[in-house]
């Protein structure tokens, strides 16, 4: 019999749409959580106490009751491995992808650059891009939670069984095809097993949790900078303490990883600015009156931050042509100004490249989603994520084939399919599935509850 301290369960995201995707987690199933609140009276300390020693014994005849426990799991033979069928590569134009979209940061350094020496009224880069998305539809999707299966996750009898269940639902619900979103251990599990029983789980889709992919880039980018000096910047600047600051940069820490590094872009790309005009009035002094017309017209932005302003100025021609100059600029930096400005450069290009797999998550854009897999790959290869340059290796060239193997789940995806919208006001408010996870399946550490619930 399985352990309960082991549970897992699948999480099932269920949406207006032809398609239903699931979650495979190691996370407690959530039924229980909305009974506990946090308690703010004076009785704090002494309500918490009675809530924990409740809850412990309210536990312990759950193990008892032999109702709670299931069944064993057929025991699934793994054998010799197979690999996936073959066949013909395809890729996405990225760079056109990419370009697009490092066009749209430039403009928000810009805007932010406008105010610089005075108070600040533009946003970050998270509430820029809010503002900017104000007349953006917003539609909720619904979110539920199907039985635990009470197993190990990564026991291949226990995937086995997750994709027997998610075929099941796929029938029930009359569907052609079925999503399956899975991080990278339950994943590569899930692969092997998909691959020797090609046919039988045809059907089923498998796709890498993005959440954890940006987990793993954060990863990448602190073991590449943070011996050449992030670490001490971070220190010094004051953003980090130094008793975190190893796990902010080693991934650890999503949220505020993501935020310095947000911020050392900023600081990175105003030290480059500085640069670009010097080099501008020598090798182009023809377009130094352009240049100031579009400061001109991102001041107007800067002042009064709106969707149809800043369209107009990002498609305006005079912006158009001050990103082709800053991006031959910044070719300069890569190429002709020496090893220290080229490894600099390749901190900012890697986190446009974290800022456009977050972008991709929160408007729902399916191919800059694949074009920043795409970019990450070698990155993985050079910094030992094997596992994660493995399997996405596979899940690229999935999910690139999306379009002739399962052209419903394609048309799925490209209308924002792989990311949940959770919230009702917020316009730049989608995020990854697993991610999903993440946050709706949060239990108080501090009140003694059990990790894994039935």
């Amino acid at each position: 019999m399985a352990s309960l301290s082991q549970a897992t369960y699948t999480q099932v995201q269920i949406l207006s749409s032809p398609l239903t995707t699931l979650i495979g987690s190691k996370e407690p199933c959530p039924e229980e959580v909305h009974r506990i609140g946090l308690m703010t009276s004076p009785f704090s300390l002494l309500l918490t106490a009675l809530i924990r020693k409740l809850w412990s014994l309210r536990w312990k005849r759950q193990r008892k009751d032999p109702s709670l426990l299931q069944k064993s799991l057929l025991i699934y033979n793994v054998g010799k491995r197979v690999g996936p069928p073959p066949r013909k590569v395809k890729d996405v134009d990225g760079e056109t992808i990419l370009k697009e979209f490092t066009k749209k940061n430039l403009l928000f350094i810009l805007a932010r650059l406008h105010y610089a020496a005075h108070q600040q009224k533009v946003s970050s880069w998270t509430g820029f891009n809010i503002t900017v998305h104000d007349k953006d539809a917003i539609i909720p999707n619904n979110v539920g939670y199907l039985p635990t299966i009470n197993a190990t996750a990564t026991d291949v009898s226990t995937v086995n069984e997750a994709l027997n269940r998610s075929l099941s639902i796929m029938r029930s619900l009359h569907l052609k095809s079925i999503i399956c979103v899975f991080d990278q251990a339950i994943y590569a599990k899930t692969f092997g097993v998909k691959c020797k029983e090609y046919e039988k789980f045809k059907p089923i889709v498998l796709r890498l949790g993005t959440f954890h992919t940006l987990g793993t880039l954060v990863s990448i980018i602190g073991e590449r900078f943070q011996h050449a000096g992030l670490k001490d910047l971070f220190i010094e600047a004051g953003v980090v303490a130094e008793g975190s600051v190893s796990a902010v940069l080693e991934g650890r820490n999503y949220n505020r990883g993501v935020r310095v590094h947000k911020l050392a872009y900023e600081a990175f790309m105003r030290v480059a600015l500085e640069g670009f005009y010097p080099w501008l009035n020598e090798s182009y002094p023809a377009d130094s009156r352009q240049v100031q017309t579009c400061f001109d017209e991102i001041g107007i932005l800067a002042d009064k931050l709106c969707k149809e302003i800043h369209d107009e100025v990002f498609k305006s021609r005079v912006f158009q042509r001050f990103s082709d100059l800053f991006a031959k600029y910044t070719l300069h930096l890569r190429n002709t100004n020496g090893p220290l400005s080229a490894f600099w450069m390749s901190y900012i290009d890697m986190i446009e490249l974290l800022l456009h797999m977050i972008r991709a998550s929160r408007e729902g854009n399916w191919e800059l989603h694949l074009s920043c897999v795409r970019q990450m790959l070698p990155w993985c290869f050079s910094y030992d994520a094997i596992n994660y340059a493995r399997y996405m290796s596979a899940y690229y060239s999935d999910m690139t084939s999306l379009p002739d193997e399962h052209p419903e789940a394609h048309e799925f995806m490209r209308n924002g399919g792989f990311s949940v919208q959770l919230s009702n006001d917020n316009t730049f408010g989608r995020i990854p599935v697993d991610q999903t996870l993440e946050e709706t399946v949060k239990i108080p550490k501090h009140l003694g509850v059990p990790r894994a619930l039935v």
